[in-house]
């Protein structure tokens, strides 16, 4: 037989091709072998080796459907595979009341991800921290300093409704021409906390104020692609590095300016302190600068920068982003806008709009309740388990990754027929003269990690809605288009850009 270069070439090439095949094969073989599922693991869906589940998911509200859907296929509580990680999903009011209530020490901590990594790797603060002896002093002494400020009291309500007195001249000034409601809305709100936390408000003009809430918005539509949650180092790749680079160019700025806001207050209390004078605590900063000369090691500037972050993404875009979710269904719904509006007419009239209020308008306190349901601001929360523990029958070992589907609780058809509806006899009783609270309904979470701000969030939603219904008849910019209401998820979930008419009404 004659020799031939070019077949022993081609011999040589398949078998280096036959070779780096089979080492393939066998790491994928072990890898999945060192993460396969731990004994009495709750079942799912079956994923790919390395992958898992990750190329099932979707974006925005269809991730959260796919989440249920499966959660019908596999039980309450079920496993899935999010790259080499076994996480588990649990849906439904039984089983989450369980996980945050009944055992919420065992799933109290934070998990470690790529995308809270940009905004706070050493999981300062109290958002994505984990269930440690810092979280606890930082979540207990903001808790503490803020209802001694009036945060959640009715003391506050002079401050936010100068807020609504605000957005009304906003509204008013577009003359019932189209506008985007979102960022009146936005500014207003974080007027409130900025009142807390600076002692101050700021006028919509001013360009530091703009400054700000570019960078928070800039964090609060970050979303991780799923190829990043499996593989981080992909976001220094160059296909995501710019968009990684600009939200942490943002995230940065942002403490920067709350460093400032630090120095400044440091610089007056030293002032105080020189002159002899007693330290007036004027705000919140001021409140936790006094206190971290007692506990400077779990209170300091780097904790403060995060801890403020903290304050004004869960105390302000949660409620702007709700009431855009509200004119929104309302300018779609005017039957419900009408009824909720006759209700204002009868119980307040053209008088301002107070908290005492709130207990004789049952239809206007139902339909802010469904429009919540609806908006799912927070459609999952991400939670650990801080030790080994049992979840529906099956063992969850400690450190497992658990995302609570706050989205089954607001629109399983089981809980809530035709759950797209906007309906709010949902919450009412049968003759309508009384609100109910259905077991599903906890737009704040509960347990140990409910949301902090819950009593100030339903102030300002009943003062901000109730005056603005008071004030205004909203129908959309195009009558015979009805936007979507798709909502695009990232910290939160936010109703995709729209325009509406706000027209003075005729009481």
């Amino acid at each position: 037989m004659a020799f031939s270069f070019g077949n022993l070439l081609s011999a040589l090439m398949l078998s280096w091709t036959t070779s780096i095949i089979l080492v393939l094969f066998v790491l994928v073989l072990i890898i999945t072998w060192l993460h396969q599922k731990p004994k009495d693991f709750p079942p799912g869906p079956r994923g790919l080796p390395i992958f898992g589940n990750v190329f099932a998911f979707e974006q925005d509200d269809a991730f959260a459907d796919t989440l249920m859907r499966w959660g019908k296929e596999y039980g309450p509580v079920y496993g899935v595979s999010i790259g080499l990680s076994n996480d588990v999903v649990v849906c439904g009011a039984e089983m989450i009341k369980t996980l945050l209530v009944k055992k919420g020490l065992d799933f109290a901590d934070k998990p470690k991800l790529v995308e809270a990594d940009l905004y706070n790797k050493d999981r300062r603060g109290i958002f994505v921290s984990g269930c440690t002896d810092g979280w606890a002093k930082q979540r207990h002494f903001a808790h503490t300093t803020l209802r001694g400020m009036g945060f959640g009291k009715v003391a506050l309500a002079p401050i936010i409704q100068e807020e609504v007195d605000d957005t009304i001249k906003q509204f008013t000034s577009y003359n019932g021409q189209p506008f985007d409601p979102q960022g009146p809305l936005a500014t207003n709100s974080s007027n409130i906390i900025c009142r807390l936390i600076f002692g101050h408000r700021f006028e919509h003009n001013d360009p530091e104020f703009h400054q700000l809430m570019n960078y928070l918005r800039g964090i609060m539509g970050f979303r991780a692609e799923g190829e990043v949650m499996v593989f981080p180092f992909l976001r220094h790749a160059y296909i995501y590095k710019e968009r990684w680079q600009t939200n942490h160019v943002s995230v940065q700025n942002m403490f920067k300016y709350f460093g400032g806001k630090i120095d400044e207050h440091k610089s007056r209390l030293s002032n105080s302190t020189a002159s002899n004078q007693e330290h007036e605590v004027l705000d919140f900063i001021d409140a936790y600068l006094l206190h971290a000369v007692k506990d400077p090691m779990h209170f300091n500037d780097e904790e403060l920068k995060v801890l403020l972050s903290d304050l004004f993404i869960a105390g302000s875009d949660t409620v702007s982003t709700t009431l855009c979710w509200a004119i929104l269904y309302l300018a779609a719904y005017p039957d419900i806008q009408e009824e909720v509006q006759a209700e204002i007419q009868e119980v307040i009239g053209d008088e301002p709009v107070c908290l005492s209020h709130r207990g004789s308008m049952p239809f206007t306190e139902a339909t802010l309740m469904e429009l919540q349901r609806l908006a799912s601001v927070v459609p999952i929360v991400p939670h650990a388990a801080f030790r080994d523990s049992e979840l529906g029958g099956y063992h969850i070992p400690k450190g497992t990754r658990m995302w609570i589907n706050m989205w089954s609780l607001f629109r399983d058809p089981v809980d809530w027929p035709n759950p797209n509806k906007c309906d709010p006899h949902r919450f009412l009783n049968k003759d309508g003269t009384k609100v109910v609270h259905p077991d599903s309904f906890m737009p704040f979470s509960a347990g140990r990690r409910v949301c902090m701000g819950e009593q100030l969030a339903k102030m300002e939603l009943f003062l901000f809605f109730v005056s603005l219904m008071q004030r205004f008849k909203y129908v959309f910019a195009d009558p015979d288009t009805t936007p979507s209401f798709e909502g695009v998820v990232g910290l939160n979930r936010q109703p995709r850009p729209y325009k509406v008419k706000a027209i003075l009404r005729n009481k």
